[in-house]
């Protein structure tokens, strides 16, 4: 066997670097779960992504957003009246309690947020229903821009509209 001369040694880093980026390249499949990878799966603007839970799973996204961009998510549920319920955390792992979702019985539902940081942003799917046996669902990043002060604004009427909603329903 040859022995590596430096020219190759120097070269080592970048075979490396290419490697992994391939790998992160590769598709998967639609019947490999999120939860089967070791990391989060990353969404990508107008790229759907499929996925089925099991009563108890949670499925993780990721997204990596720069500071005061607006992102909205729209997630269509599978048939037989199961739903999902969609979740973002921030990068430093707090839950974004000022991202608007709306929930559909029918139809698809709908999460909107402007970014605080920069950083990488977890989208967590859970099935909220516990006798479902297997329920399908489908995401896709439908919007990924810079915030404008009107985002700003209909996101902060939204989560006062969703308060009221929520506080009518107390006794």
């Amino acid at each position: 066997m040859a022995k590596p001369t430096q020219r190759s040694l120097e070269r080592l880093p970048f075979y490396g670097l290419l490697i992994l980026l391939l790998q992160l390249g590769q598709p998967h499949s639609a019947a490999e779960s999120p939860q089967q990878m070791n990391s989060p799966q990353t969404l990508a603007l107008s790229v759907p992504l499929e996925g089925q839970l099991v009563s108890g799973q949670i499925h993780s996204y990721a997204i990596f957003l720069a500071s005061g961009e607006y992102l909205r998510i729209v997630i269509e549920h599978g048939g037989g009246g199961s739903t999902v319920v969609p979740e973002i955390f921030a990068p430093d792992k707090t839950r974004i309690a000022d991202a608007f979702v709306t929930h559909a019985a029918r139809g698809p539902s709908a999460l909107s947020m402007v970014s605080e940081t920069t950083g990488t942003y977890l989208l967590e799917i859970r099935a909220p229903d516990k006798e479902a046996a297997v329920t399908p669902y489908k995401i896709e990043v439908t919007e990924r821009r810079p915030a404008t002060v009107d985002d700003k604004t209909r996101l902060a009427a939204q989560k006062a509209f969703q308060e009221g909603e929520r506080l009518k329903l107390k006794p």
